[in-house]
Formats: C-alpha cells, sequence, structure tokens
C-alpha cells in the first residue's frame, strides 16, 4: 500500500469480516484502482447486483481491486463513519480510486462494470 498522505479516504476503523481491524486510510493501493463498493444487504439493488460484483472482482483482479463498505459484509462500519467521509448519500456507490488515492470515477445504483474498466 502506498503513502496515505493524498488519500480520500477517510482514517476510519472498520470491521473485516474475515477478522480484524482495518485503517480505510492504508487501502491506498500502490498498482491497480480500488473500487470502493457501499452497500447494504437490506438494499434490492445490491443483493441483486451480488453475484455480478462477485464475478466482476474475480475476473477484473488482476487490474482492479474490489472492496465493500457497509453494514455486515466485507468491512463493516456500523458508525457509517466511511460513508459520511467519502460523502455516499445511497447504496449500492462505487468509488474508482486510482493507484495514487485519488478519486476517478463514482457511480451510483449499480456496477457499471464497461465504465469502470475503461477507467482503469
Amino acid at each position: 500500500m502506498a503513502d496515505i498522505s493524498n488519500s480520500v479516504l477517510p482514517a476510519v476503523q472498520v470491521k473485516d469480516v474475515a477478522g480484524g481491524d482495518v485503517n480505510l486510510a492504508n487501502l491506498v493501493p500502490r498498482q491497480n484502482p480500488i473500487l470502493l463498493g457501499a452497500w447494504a444487504p437490506h438494499c434490492p439493488i445490491c443483493a441483486d447486483e451480488a453475484p455480478a460484483v462477485e464475478a466482476f472482482a474475480k475476473q477484473n483482479a488482476g487490474e482492479v481491486t474490489v472492496v465493500g463498505i457497509g453494514t455486515p459484509q466485507m468491512l463493516l462500519d456500523p458508525g457509517v463513519e466511511s460513508w459520511q467521509a467519502l460523502e455516499i448519500t445511497g447504496q449500492p456507490t462505487w468509488v474508482l480510486l486510482s493507484p495514487g488515492g485519488e478519486e476517478i470515477g463514482r457511480w451510483q445504483d449499480g456496477l457499471p462494470a464497461d465504465e469502470i474498466l475503461a477507467k482503469v
């Protein structure tokens, strides 16, 4: 991971459901962009697109890192501090960050795989 001084990611501690704590600011990638997905399991759009998101993450693992932030998901932020800091107003929202940690794309209401890959 790269220097977090220029990251748009907030320094918010979240729980990794695989175990342990994660500071979001430390997720700034060095080589590949990172795609943050803000969603919740009670969101019908989110639930419908979950298989497509999983497939997109697997198919494009060498080009982009997909990380979910939400209420019980990959990274758990029950106080939604990360959403507030990233100005996320609804789910699903996708935020694409450059290898330097700067926002290069934002989408709401579904995973636009082709648009994301065009920016990668």
